[in-house]
Formats: structure tokens, sequence, C-alpha cells
């Protein structure tokens, strides 16, 4: 079971399920500040996901049932983690529904947009994580393969540029456009 709630002090961790012939797709990365493993604390089940340090970091955990006291005596730590909560609930949703409608080509788009980062005048993805294509590929449920087709894609069209194992954003809106081309959702 459980022993509790983990608390990012520093680094990366990575929220992945394995199918039982041992694909893995990354659910979440969790960065310093947020935390993990609340549905098990919970319902007192089983975690739902495995976790991987993606870098050197640091926890905190808090035990289950220290976090389950203080949620039932404090509202406004109640009242704290229910918005965090709705947040995953609504992330994995749209999670359900890329799978569902976007072809991998489309969820990579997407998610390199939601991954820029600002370095001065440039967009840069996730530069803080290196991110491989095996990474990529975990978060988008499909294969390294169709990942680095994408990438070249993308590339050939300039709307990003590959850096050893940085990627940068050319062209936001054409990043954009690439995923919803005639309505964009988010």
């Amino acid at each position: 079971l459980c022993p509790g709630v983990f608390l990012v002090m520093s680094g990366a961790v990575s929220l992945y399920r394995a199918s039982s012939d041992g694909v893995e797709q990354i659910v979440r990365i969790v960065h310093r500040g947020e935390c993990f493993e609340c549905a098990a604390v919970f319902d007192k089940g089983p975690n739902p996901t495995s976790a991987q340090a993606l870098e050197a970091t640091n926890l905190y955990l808090i035990p289950a049932e220290t976090f389950r006291s203080v949620l039932g005596t404090e509202p406004q730590a109640l009242l704290t983690i229910l918005p965090i909560l709705s947040s995953r609930l609504r992330s994995l949703l749209n999670m359900v529904d890329d799978f569902s409608f976007l072809s991998a080509y489309s969820r990579l788009a997407k998610l390199l947009y939601q991954l820029g980062e600002w370095q001065e005048e440039t967009l840069v993805v996730s530069p803080s994580l290196l991110l491989n294509q095996q990474h990529l590929a975990c978060m988008l449920g499909c294969s390294r393969q169709a990942v680095n087709n994408s990438l070249r894609k993308l590339a050939s069209k300039k709307i990003i540029r590959m850096e050893r194992r940085r990627i940068i954003i050319l062209k936001p809106e054409a990043l954009r456009e690439t995923i919803y081309p005639e309505i964009i959702r988010w």
C-alpha cells in the first residue's frame, strides 16, 4: 500500500503506467513543489502509477495517516488539495481526448507547445529537463520511430529546429495550427 504523499523538493519525477508486455505510458511529470500518490492515500488502494526520477531528485514523504489527519482537521488543506485533484482529472480527460481524436503527429505538436518555455528570445522545449525521444514517445503513447518521423516533419516545415538534445520552437503559431487546423480547443 501507499506509504503517503510524496512532495518533490527538487528535481523531476516521471509517473508512468506499464503494460504487461513492458510498454510504458508517461502520465505526468512532477516538478519541484508538486506532489504525487494522492489517489492511493484517499482510497487506500494500490498506487495507480509507478514513479521514476528523471534527474537527481529530493522527495519529502508525508505519511498517509498524517496527510489524512491534516485534511480531516484543517478545512483549508482540503480546499488546497481539491483544485489540484480536479486539475489532474481534467488533464487525464484531455489525454483521453487526444488519444481518441489526434494523430501522433498532432499529439507531439501539442506536447511540444505545452512544454515550450521562453529563454531570452527563444522558445525552447522543456529546457530544464532533458527529454529524449523515448520519453516523448512514452508521453504520447506511440513509438519512438513515430516521434522521430514527426520531429523530422516539423523540422522540414521549419516549425522547429533540433539542436543536440534541445528542441527550439521557431514558429509557435504554426505549431498550434498543426494540432487543430480549424479549431484550437485549449
